[in-house]
Order: C-alpha cells, then structure tokens, then sequence
C-alpha cells in the first residue's frame, strides 16, 4: 500500500502547516529513503513491510566499492548471507548454516523473475560463474529466510533477487575493460613473486547497449550486454602429500610430482573462462529476455566435493557448464486493480567434468595406462506460469494473488571412462535419464487493516516426483509501532527436493536412493527497524529448524548411499545500519548465530560454517574533479574444516578468523565526460580457507601414523581497474 501512496504521501506533506508536522525534512528524507523491493512478495511493496527481512545492493553502491561479482556484492553490502571461496565455484550460506558441496543449490537465484538454479543438481553460482555483467545490475535483492511459498524448491537459506536496468538508465553504447593481478603466493600465504610473468591475471571484456524506441506501433525498450571473463591464476605452493594405493604402491599424480608424492607449485589449473549474454526486448507488455553462458573452470587441488582424483597440476582436468535460458512474459492491467502475469519459459543445461589420471588402477576398468573419467549431467525443462493480483480495494490495503506454475523436465547423467592413450572406451557407470512433470499452486493474501498493521499470508503446494508432495506456509506481521519504527514477525517454511545425482546415480561404490525426503526447513524471526531520516536501523533475531537433511552415508559393506540423517537447528540476531551525512555514505551489518547438526552421533558444530561475519563500509565523494573513496571491510570469524566431522587428523582443522580490506577510487576521466575508471585493490588477513586440500582428505585411524591437514589457500591480494566507455 506504502508505494501506491508514497507519492501522494509527499505532496501532502509538502501541503501541510508547519504547526502540523514535527520535522517535515526528516519525514521527507525518510520517505525518500524507502527501499522498494520485489522479491519477497513478488510484487513491488516497502521493504519494512515486506513478509522477509531484506537488504538492497544498488548499482550505486555496486560501481562505488568496485564490486566485480556476486559474491563479492553478498559479503562487502550485504545482511545475513555469507560465501567463502574455496578456489572453485564459491559457496553461499547464510545465518550459521553453509552445506559443503551442494553448490548453491540451498539459496535460490533468480534474475529479471527467471529461476537461475537448474534441476540436476540444483546448481547455482555466485561468482564470475553467475554470469550476470554487473553494469546490467539495476540493484539487488537479498530476501533472507525460507522462500518456497512463492518460489517452490531450493529456497531454503534465502533468494538472491537480481534486477537488470532498463533502458532508461542503460540508454545508449557502452564499453567495459577491466583486469586484476595477483602475486604468485608460498606456504603460509606468503608472496613469493611480484614479478610479471608471475603474476595471476583476470580481464573482462564487456559490450553493452540500453534503447527506448517505437515496434509496431508500441513502446519498446532493449538492454543487453555480451562480455567474456578470463582467469588464469594465481600460483599456489601445495604439500608434499605422500599417498599410497590399497595394494601398498606409490600413487601416480602425474608427470609433474615424484611418484607417491602430492604437491608443489600449481601453474595450469587454476583457471576459468566465462563468456555470457544477458538481453531483453519489451514491446508493450511482452518482454523476451534470454541469457547463456558456458563456464570452464580448474580446480588446483583434490577435494571431496569437487574433484576426487586427478593428476596434480594437469590441465585436463576441468569442470564445465554450458546454459540458455529464454523467458517471455505478459503483464497486463486487465480492470482496475486486476493484474495477469503470464510467462513460458526454455532452458538448457549440460555439465562436464574430465579428470586426467596417470594411476590407471583408478579407472572404470583397471589399466596400465592413464585413463579419463568424466561426469556428465544434462537437464532440459520448459514451463510455464499463470499468475493473477487483484486490489479488492483499489489501495492496496486488500490484495489476492494466485498462481499455477507447472514444468517438464528431462534430465540424466552419466559417468564415462576412456583410456587416454588409446581413445578406447571403457564404459559408462550411473547411466539414467528421466521425464519428470512438476507443478504448484500458491496464493498470497495481503492485508492492512489500518495504516499502521500489514499483515502477508501465503500457501503453496507442490507436486514433485523426487522427495514429497510439500505444502509450504508464511505468515508475517509488520506494525508501524511508533514514529520511524517497524516492528516485525515471520514465520515461513521452505523444502529442497533430492537433486537428480542424489536419486538415481548408480556405480559399484555407491547405491540410489529414489526413497529419500525433501529437506526441509521452518523459521521464525522477529525485527525491529527504525529509521531517523537518511539514517536506518535493524535489529533481528530468528531460530530455523531443518530436518531430513541428506548427506553421503556408507554402510558396514564400504557401499555408499544419500540418505535423510540429520537436522539442523540454528538461532541467533542479524542487525545492520546504513546513511549518510551529506557526501559521506556508511554502513555496516553482522550476523551472529548458533548453529548445530542434530544426528545418532548427537549435536555437532556444522563444518566450514561461518557462525559469525559481517562488514563495514565507508564513502565519500570528493569535490571536484576528485575520485570518490570507498573503503570497505568483510570479516569472518574461525571455523572448523569441512572434514572435521569424518577425519582422524590429530588436530582439528581449523580456518582462522579472516579480515578481507578494500579500497577504490572512482570518477569520470577529467575532460573525457564519456570515459569512467576505477581502481581498487584488496587484501585479505587469513592465509587459508575451511577446506582440506590434497590426498589426505581425513588422516589415518592410527594416531601414530596421522599427519596434520593441509588447508586451501586463500587469494591474500589482488590490485584491480576497470574502464567504461559511454556513447551516447
């Protein structure tokens, strides 16, 4: 309702007699300053008022602190969420809980309204990997908490809510060149080279376009942006690691390492490349938007989640996903206070997972030689919605929505083997593919009964083959309790069904498991917001409760299977302050909670989970022609290993608590209106990450025979620009 009257809010304000108003500069700063989201509710509203405690990242605050990804976005601006980098695709969690190795697919991605996590494995990325070209990004919607009552699966965590820019603020040609380098880096996180050719090196590449024009006689709009991102490095120093086989023999790792002998200096498998486009064509009320990406990418260690065997340093070893999406939307106001939302949806996924090994024992069938073993998943999904709003009261106060969301997808997988000498076939394992229909219906019921009450209920059912049948409820309640404040209560709830790999893949080591539950989680929270014109404030606290959690179990026979063992239990305060003082902008959130995984084996500190993190930001524009300054720090406390629960390391693996600094000047190229820099550079405290890196994933029973663990490096510097050129 607060959006539909902000404006009317405004010039009664202004009409009012001074005797009438207490401060009218505060009230119109505060009105000013209101944050309009669209992700909690799926239709625009207050974010105080919001069923979801929210946070925005502005193209403003994007280009101020040089923010060149996601991920980056989530941990300099953001509230609740946290990633952490562990030389691969990055994860994300949020409010104590972080699952290792699920690849995103607990935090639901969604760009311009079109889901981004795919359905063999629920894969969402939130690196270079997202493939999202910044300048695109009109703001960002952090929506923290369990999400499926309008979004379905995997929205567990929270939603990522990306908006693009429209044409008005993208209008005309625009011109992206942008690079980093990093020193090749020692044990301990030392440098060990400044010099050129050591260096690890980004670049970004990027053309985009923004322009408002006549179709058939309609308004029409186009923005887009084609860009490719390339990374290669920097050099780490690993082990050495001793590994034998199970016969007792020295493990191969490769030309590159002494026989039975992990470690050394990586310099060909710490890469990625990411080319992408990103575009929308509205004409009236349709609107066709597509995207697609292919991401490569090498990992430079052994690790559980991402790559289980592979020669060390070798380069043909890597990971890949390919993608396209295509979405056409009609949004249409059919009568007064009815609004049809209707779109259908394509989209195409295929991953690839090559991993070179000389220890050809390691193969699908034994051999001499070396062999290639590569994972393949491919998902293909077509959909549509059917979304309807009506304002009973022509105000906002009273407003229904209702929505059918039904998809087909096909998705499979399959492990294949071949001898790299030769090019012979050695067979395939895990092999299936499947149809699968999936469908919902949801209702959301907003409703204000007086000004100050804003009440939001909502309802879905969905119907998907894997897991069960889910009915997934919200409820919230935001009163306006005193002058500036809002005070707030949710309740909500949200499932993931089993992925495809955790159902159905099959191999000698490991078994389906097509009787597994959806994970699900409930979550209550309560805030209290309070704003002092340009000057805000929030103070939360939640508990959330997972169950059916699924994890990798083996059995008394060494045979493995996912299986429903655990549930996490989580509670603790977010809270967060942002402004500004005339040229000076700041602000700062933390997150502090208690987290634990319930089992047989009883209560246990989730592994790699950040339990405390937050960060603090400060700009100021300079006069002039001067750069604007912004300084921005993300920290993050100790936390255990990912192994510490399966391992038998003498000492429990621990990352140490870890302070991440930025600085960045930018400004407009004085006499070049047209030409904009940013230079940057960041540094990083901590030396390494939560991640055991290496063939010793989980030391040995025998005490006497155990070595300490070997954690993932982290990147500790890195000094980076960025160019744009604007035509008009």
């Amino acid at each position: 309702m607060r959006v539909r009257v902000a404006a009317v809010c405004l010039a009664a304000l202004a009409a009012l007699p001074s005797a009438a108003r207490a401060d009218p500069d505060e009230d119109l700063a505060a009105l000013l300053n209101e944050n309009v989201v669209s992700g909690p509710s799926r239709s625009a509203e207050i974010a105080s008022d919001a069923p979801a405690t929210t946070t925005t990242i502005t193209a403003a605050d994007i280009r101020r602190y040089g923010i060149r990804s996601l991920d980056e976005a989530i941990n300099f601006l953001g509230m609740g969420f946290v990633t952490q980098n562990p030389l691969h695709s990055v994860e994300i969690g949020g409010r104590g809980v972080m699952v290792t190795g699920d690849f995103g697919n607990h935090v639901l991605l969604v760009v311009d309204s079109h889901v981004m996590n795919e359905p063999w494995d629920g894969t969402a990325y939130f690196e270079q990997g997202a493939a999202i070209p910044m300048e695109l990004i009109d703001h960002v919607e952090l929506v923290i908490g369990p999400g499926s009552v309008l979004y379905g699966g995997n929205a567990m965590i929270g939603v990522v809510n990306v908006i693009t820019k429209r044409a008005a603020k993208y209008a005309g040609v625009h011109l992206i060149a942008e690079g980093s380098a990093s020193p090749a880096q020692g044990k301990g996180g030392s440098f060990t080279s400044f010099a050129p050719a050591d260096l690890g090196t980004t670049y970004r590449l990027g053309l985009g376009a923004g322009e408002q024009f006549t179709l058939f006689g309609k308004a029409a709009e186009f923005t887009g942006q084609a860009e490719l991102y390339s990374q290669n490095g920097p050099s780490f120093e690993w082990g050495p690691q001793t590994a034998t086989n199970p016969d007792g023999t020295p493990t191969n790792f490769g030309p590159r390492t002494p026989l039975g002998v992990w470690g050394g200096r990586t310099f060909a498998q710490y890469t990625a490349s990411v080319p992408a486009i990103l575009a929308r064509l509205s004409v009236g009320d349709f609107s066709v938007w597509v995207h697609a990406a292919e991401y490569r990418r090498a990992t430079p260690y052994i690790n559980g989640f991402n790559q289980n065997l592979s020669d060390f340093d070798e380069p043909r070893s890597y990971e890949r996903d390919r993608s396209a999406s295509v979405d056409i939307q009609y949004r249409r106001h059919l009568a007064r206070g009815l609004v049809l939302m209707a779109h259908a949806y394509a989209d195409a996924y295929t991953y690839d997972q090559p991993l070179y090994t000389s220890q050809g024992s390691q193969c699908s069938a034994a051999l001499m030689g070396p062999c290639i073993q590569t994972t393949l998943g491919r998902s293909q999904w077509v959909g549509a919605e059917l979304q309807a709003q009506y304002d009973w009261t022509g105000d906002d106060r009273l407003t229904t929505m209702l929505g059918l969301d039904g998809r087909l997808r096909h998705i499979g997988g399959e492990t294949d083997s071949t001898a790299a000498d030769t090019g012979a076939d050695l067979g395939a394992v895990g092999k299936r593919y499947v149809v699968e229909p999936v469908g919902a219906v949801y209702m959301q019921q907003r409703y204000s009964p007086i000004a100050s009450i804003h009440a939001n209920g909502g309802l879905r059912f969905e119907h998907d083959p894997r897991g069960d049948d889910r009915l997934s409820p919200r409820l919230a309640v935001a009163v306006d309790a005193w002058r500036g404040a809002v005070l707030k209560a949710i309740y909500s709830e949200a499932f993931r069904a089993p992925t495809f790999y955790e159902t159905y893949y099959e191999s000698p080591q490991q078994h389906t498991a097509p009787n597994i539950h959806s994970e699900v989680v409930r979550s209550l929270e309560a805030s209290v917001e309070q704003h002092f014109g340009t000057h805000r404030f929030l103070m939360g606290v939640f508990g959330t409760h997972w169950i059916n959690m699924i994890t990798l179990e083996v059995d008394p026979s060494g045979v493995y299977q996912y299986e429903n063992v655990s549930g996490i239990d989580a509670y603790g305060y977010n809270a967060r302050a942002d402004g500004t003082f005339g040229e000076l902008r700041y602000g700062l959130s933390v997150t502090g909670a208690h987290a634990r995984r319930n089992s047989d084996e009883g209560a246990e500190v989730l592994a790699a989970a950040p339990q405390f993190y937050g960060n603090v930001r400060v700009s100021y524009d300079l006069p002039g022609a001067l750069p604007l300054l912004a300084l921005a720090a993300t920290f993050v406390g100790s936390r255990q290993a990912d192994r510490v629960l399966d391992s038998y390391f003498p000492k429990l693996p621990y990352a140490p608590a870890s302070l991440e600094l930025r600085a960045t000047l930018s400004e407009r190229m004085p006499g070049i209106s047209a030409l904009s820099y940013r230079l940057g550079a960041t540094f990083v405290s901590a030396s390494e990450s939560p991640y055991v890196a290496g063939p010793n994933q989980i030391g040995n029973p025998n005490p006497a025979l155990s070595t300490e663990a070997e954690l993932a490096p982290i990147n500790r510097f890195t000094v980076f620009g960025t160019i744009q050129y604007d035509l008009p």
